[in-house]
């Protein structure tokens, strides 16, 4: 077989296991360029890995265990995703990290799953590691997500390419005017996001997407961002409001700790994105679940929009852990994506009232 049609060995990748060049087909319709054995996955300049999540034993009901979760993640210094697949009750953490070569990415990773195996267990979360066969199994059925009975029995997928990679095509999904069209079935998938939202609101608006009915998948992503860049584009944005700035900074607290700090590399914000896929038999069906779920998000003053172009291109990234591609992100306090974690289970509170850092961020985030 040759390496335009399947999966071929790479030689001397410095490290010890087997690396795939993955088939052309594959490449354009997901990004992967390499996989390796273990499932570290190369995009142009970065590399991932996928986890699937389950609740322990002890069922994390505590937000501080959820807290310590979201911050070694964001301390971590990694671009983070959840994945909540709504179809089959499945959690998946995509994990994204820099690296000048798979040698260097192979042991960040060891690193990282060392200390977050046992530290999420604390907090409630196993961690399962997949490798290049369940990573590309897990895409495939996402995939396929919307066709029922279709030929899912698939093993070694590496070895046995030839019986899904047309399904990564996505050939069964007709684009119209306003969303796709499965032809399996016919029915209608719409793929949304949220933006202009409050950070302290996030939760609330997570939990309302997980409750619709129609929501076929939920995806939370996140890049932590340094003090020094966002200090750095206040300050660009808002050139003449330094008495605002010193008054910020006095207080001590939200955006005036990021303005005063002299500590460069310090991470206490986040770019977070909110992104789901709405699903129904009928057009009539899918507007009504939008706009049950537009009504019921109203209150948070944010906006739910579909995304805009071709809903197939956004629709392929999200099932293809691509989350970060349509970038639709929000700048938001660290603190505040705790409570968007999917095993956080206790109720989020009322969040009426926003405290003055948290206006000011808003204000600055719908500016840039």
């Amino acid at each position: 077989m040759g390496k335009k049609r399947g999966f071929s060995i790479l030689k001397k990748q410095g490290i010890n296991e087997k690396c795939y060049a993955v088939p052309q087909q594959l490449t354009g319709t997901t990004g992967i360029q390499m996989i390796t054995e273990s499932g570290i996955i190369k995009r142009d300049d970065s590399y991932e890995k996928i986890y699937c999540c389950e609740e322990n034993a002890a069922a994390a009901s505590n937000g501080e265990k959820i807290r310590g979760c979201t911050m070694l993640l964001r301390n971590a210094d990694v671009d983070f995703a959840f994945y909540e697949d709504c179809t089959v009750h499945k959690v998946f953490l995509l994990i994204r990290l820099a690296a000048k070569g798979i040698e260097e990415a192979g042991e960040a990773f060891r690193v990282l799953e060392g200390d977050m195996q046992g530290n999420l267990y604390t907090f409630g979360i196993v961690l399962r590691p997949l490798d290049a066969d369940g990573e590309l199994r897990s895409i495939h059925r996402l995939v396929m997500s919307d066709t029922p009975g279709s030929r899912m029995d698939i093993n070694h997928y590496v070895e046995r390419h030839s019986g899904w990679l047309p399904d990564m095509e996505m050939k069964n999904r007709a684009e119209e005017k306003k969303w796709l069209r499965v032809t399996d079935n016919g029915e209608l998938r719409r793929v949304f996001y949220v933006r202009r939202m409050s950070s302290g609101d996030a939760a609330d608006i997570c939990r309302l997407v997980r409750a619709s009915a129609a929501c076929r998948l939920l995806v939370t992503c996140y890049e932590p961002v340094e003090d020094r860049y966002v200090a750095a584009r206040i300050r660009q944005e808002y050139f003449s409001a330094d008495n605002i700035f010193a008054h910020l900074e006095r207080k001590n607290y939200g955006i005036g700790r990021v303005l005063g700090s002299d500590r460069e590399n310090e991470r206490r914000y986040v770019f977070a994105g909110i992104y789901f896929v709405l699903g129904a038999e009928s057009e009539e069906n899918l507007q009504a679940a939008g706009q049950e779920l537009s009504e019921g998000l109203g209150r948070y003053r944010c906006e739910v929009a579909a995304f805009p172009g071709e809903q197939k291109s956004a629709y392929r990234h999200l099932l293809t852990f691509r989350p970060w591609a349509p970038v639709k992100m929000n700048l938001m306090p660290a603190q505040d994506i705790v409570q968007m974690n999917p095993f956080y289970r206790e109720t989020a509170g009322n969040h009426t009232e926003v405290k003055e850092a948290d206006a000011f961020l808003r204000f600055f985030d719908s500016m840039t």
